[in-house]
């Protein structure tokens, strides 16, 4: 361990591509995905669904470019808090930190809530039982999310390869069934479809796609846990959006080609949390249906307990930083995990499922809620990491970097990505159910955050110049 560090145990693990590759993956959920998160999303693309996800895989790729290469050559952890910072300034570094800090918990509110319908469903379908009411399931989940995050991330790493192995297997198995039968009888009109966008959300229908790939940002969060990170990182990133990207968008254009084109939309709009029920129903019997049904209940706990780390990791990161109270940057002198930032995750996530079932929410309207609005902030931030890519290599010259890499793949992407945020904006109003005061409130919101958030990294400046030094995890002894 160097001497120096500001904080003694470091966090340490042992993660390898795949292990990386996995817990990017289990960060999106895929098996929970495909049955909560994608027909929400396919009501709002339609039959071009597929389409969307290869559009998306292209801009994310060009990311990939500049953002792999500028990861070896920075060699830090900090994700993208730690990209903006070197590309753009401590200010806006502090910024991008901040959205990270509030986006990635939302985020991870998508699925208590979708995993509370899901245990409710076995209960009633498969043991004839009486459901409960969701927020009981809400906390038990995240009380055990909370338990494995607060371990060495090498455990978590060994549930999810496990899980998501399997993830992957009923979800291949549900795309053969569903291109091979086809549904005649239901009107279906066409088993293969082409690009074709049938309404104007196709901005939401972006920003879903957006929220399916951000699980790839952990590839450089686990910096500090991986094992030859200069190699692993980059082949865990390029591996991560093809692989999502294949598996998702072909899920899509599966769902698709059984219910048809001129029938996907609307059903979706109508039944988005049971079509993959009602799918399934007509050609796996029932035996099969229950091991899916429990499938889907561990796919997207791997997901809750991913995002649990990634935004533990946030919270510990301005810990170490000193720019939020230190405590948070604490390590587990055995586990080496950040243990503080954990149980912080745990208690606000806890809280938050407690006022929106006191509110009168039903899950099934909480958990698309925040899969939008928490993959919104983490957009924002993904467009302030393309640009700063851009400004890092401007700033700093390699001449052994071509101008593809360091230019013109991060341009290309910025372009793409603010396009994806300019879509957001226009179309936001149709995830929060409201045209008027609320979308603004919120819009307001996230404004606010940022400009918070600079003036008081502006004022760290002079206040406490030591703290203003280390943002952006600039602190001896945070590399690997």
């Amino acid at each position: 361990m160097e001497k120096g560090t500001i904080h003694e145990p470091r966090l340490q693990g042992n993660m390898g591509t795949g292990a990386l590759v996995m817990s990017v993956l289990a960060f999106v959920g895929p098996l929970g995905a495909t049955t909560g998160i994608l027909p929400v999303f396919i009501s709002y693309a339609g039959s071009g669904a597929p389409a969307v996800y290869f559009i998306i895989m292209v801009i994310l790729l060009l990311f990939a470019v500049g953002f792999a290469k500028m990861g070896t050559v920075m060699g830090r952890p900090g994700g993208f808090y730690a990209f903006v910072t070197d590309g753009l300034g401590k200010k806006l570094g502090f910024v991008s930190a901040s959205l990270a800090s509030v986006g990635y918990p939302l985020i991870g509110l998508w699925a208590p809530p979708l995993l509370a319908i899901q245990v409710n469903l076995i209960i009633t379908e498969i043991f004839g039982g009486e459901a409960q009411p969701w927020v009981i399931w809400t906390i038990v989940s995240t009380l055990l999310s909370g338990f494995f995050a607060y371990h060495k991330i090498d455990l978590t790493a060994k549930v999810l390869v496990v899980v998501m192995i399997m993830e992957t297997i009923f979800i291949v198995i549900f795309d053969i069934y569903c291109f091979k039968i086809g549904v005649p009888a239901n009107g279906a009109d066409a088993m293969f479809t082409g690009p074709v966008f049938s309404n104007g959300e196709l901005g939401m229908a972006m920003l879903f796609v957006f929220g399916s790939f951000f699980g790839f940002e952990a590839t450089v969060i686990y910096r500090e846990e991986s094992r030859k990170p200069d190699v692993t990182i980059p082949g865990a990133t390029y591996a991560s959006i093809i692989l999502i990207c294949v598996l998702f968008g072909v899920t899509t254009w599966a769902y698709t080609a059984f219910w048809g084109a001129s029938n996907i939309e609307n059903i979706c709009d109508e039944n988005a949390a049971g079509i993959f029920a009602v799918t399934t129903d007509t050609f796996f019997n029932k035996v099969v249906y229950d091991i899916i049904m429990f499938a889907s209940v561990f796919s997207v706990f791997a997901s809750q307990l991913s995002i649990h780390n990634v935004a533990a990791r946030y919270w510990y990161s301005m810990g170490v930083d000193g720019v939020i109270p230190k405590m948070f940057g604490k390590v587990h002198p055995k586990h080496h995990s950040p243990y503080v930032a954990v149980i912080a995750i745990t208690i606000f996530w806890i809280i938050m499922m407690i006022i929106f079932y006191v509110s009168g929410q039903p899950a099934d309207t909480v958990y698309p809620l925040f899969s939008g609005c928490g993959t919104f902030f983490v957009t924002i931030i993904m467009f302030m990491t393309s640009i700063a890519v851009i400004a890092y290599f401007r700033k700093n010259r390699f001449d052994d970097i071509n101008t593809w890499t360091k230019l013109i793949a991060p341009i290309l992407s910025a372009i793409g990505i603010g396009a994806v945020v300019a879509l957001s904006i226009v179309y936001f109003p149709a995830l929060l159910g409201s045209s008027g005061w609320v979308t603004g409130a919120f819009i307001g919101f996230i404004a606010a955050l940022m400009v918070v958030s600079y003036f008081y990294a502006k004022r760290l400046e002079s206040s406490n110049p030591e703290a203003y030094e280390r943002l952006g995890r600039n602190n001896p002894g945070a590399g690997s």
